[in-house]
């Protein structure tokens, strides 16, 4: 699973964007990795097939100006598949979290990308053949769904919309499992962020606001008020903190999390993981192991639900108790190795 991170603030954004990718690329990341930043009106990225420090040793990131930026690692190692994405103007950047699930509502990805298509929009994406899970041109090269996110919302903000307006339409002419954050030479002192599923916290300090995808990647010696950005609004964030707009997402409701679904899947979790130090699970496997055995815990039944945020809330309860542990372990894919974190509970 991808993990996000932003900031606008006082100081430079891109050393602090990418400390908290480190923070959080053990989780499920670390194959890829990008940073966008935004100075005197400019949007400036980098982005490399590898983990933080490879971004470090291949490129200049640590150096991108601007106080306020985005930040994305994911657990895919093609050349053309890193965030950020960039309109072809060069003006925006947008990273993701989620995915767009082969579903009833594929038909709403496949008609974006066919009018985009018919429109004359290039995209940096396109591989080589099909991809499973992506749509596919004309041509039947497949494109990454999150690109053909950055062109309708640049698109829409074109034709006159605001941010948000454009965000809110895109992700309901889009519907997936997801969250994305959007950065943009129009609006130079603001991150968008539209969330239909997929975690999103915010950690509002003094003149200082941060984004991460969960809470163990905000800094450690950063005091301040925490909690998750809410469901189907676009918001802004800026150094003062955050405004939820008028726009919405509106196709259809998201399964919420109840104090039994919370309470029932900390308990189940605390005890699939106790005493695994021989055996530990990495991220993927607990949300997996929820997803396939606690269905009954949504009490609607809608076509997505928040069990990814749910496992990391429950995780980021653990390890606040002191019960939590982890290991690192080498994993390889695609000929990169990264570290990745598997857990237990004492």
């Amino acid at each position: 699973m991808c993990n996000i991170a932003g900031y606008s603030g006082k100081r430079n954004a891109a050393p602090i964007l990418i400390e908290m990718l480190r923070r959080q690329q053990s989780f499920d990341g670390g194959l890829s990795v990008g940073v966008a930043t935004i100075h005197e009106g400019k949007l400036h990225y980098r982005k490399v097939v590898g983990d933080v420090d490879t971004l470090l040793r291949e490129t200049d990131a640590i150096n991108l100006p601007g106080t306020i930026g985005i930040a994305h690692t994911r657990p895919a190692a093609d050349a053309k598949l890193p965030h950020p994405y960039i309109s072809m103007d060069g003006r925006m950047a947008l990273v993701t979290n989620g995915n767009t699930p082969k579903n009833h509502y594929s038909y709403l990805t496949d008609n974006i990308l066919k009018m985009l298509e018919e429109e004359g929009t290039v995209f940096s994406t396109e591989l080589d053949g099909p991809k499973e899970g992506f749509p596919s041109l004309k041509n039947g090269n497949a494109i990454s769904p999150a690109e053909a996110r950055v062109h309708l919302v640049d698109k829409y903000i074109k034709q006159g919309m605001c941010m948000t307006e454009a965000m809110a339409k895109c992700s309901d002419e889009m519907y997936a499992d997801n969250v994305f954050l959007t950065l943009s030479e129009d609006y130079p002192d603001s991150i968008g962020v539209c969330r239909t599923t997929r975690p999103m916290n915010i950690l509002l300090a003094d003149g200082e606001t941060y984004l991460a995808t969960t809470t163990f990647g905000f800094p450690k010696d950063v005091s301040g008020e925490v909690m998750s950005l809410p469901l189907m609004h676009a918001i802004t964030v800026t150094s003062e903190g955050f405004n939820v707009s008028k726009h919405k997402v509106t196709r259809e409701k998201v399964c919420e999390i109840t104090p039994y679904a919370y309470a029932r899947t900390y308990d189940e979790v605390a005890k699939m993981l106790y005493g695994r130090e021989e055996n530990p699970l990495y991220l993927d496997e607990i949300v997996n192991f929820v997803e396939k055995n606690l269905t009954d815990i949504w009490r609607e039944k809608h076509t997505y639900n928040q069990r990814v945020h749910l496992v990391y809330c429950v995780l980021e309860q653990l390890d606040y108790e002191g019960r939590l542990g982890y290991t690192l372990k080498k994993d390889t894919r695609n000929g990169v190795t990264r570290d990745l974190r598997y857990m237990w509970t004492k």
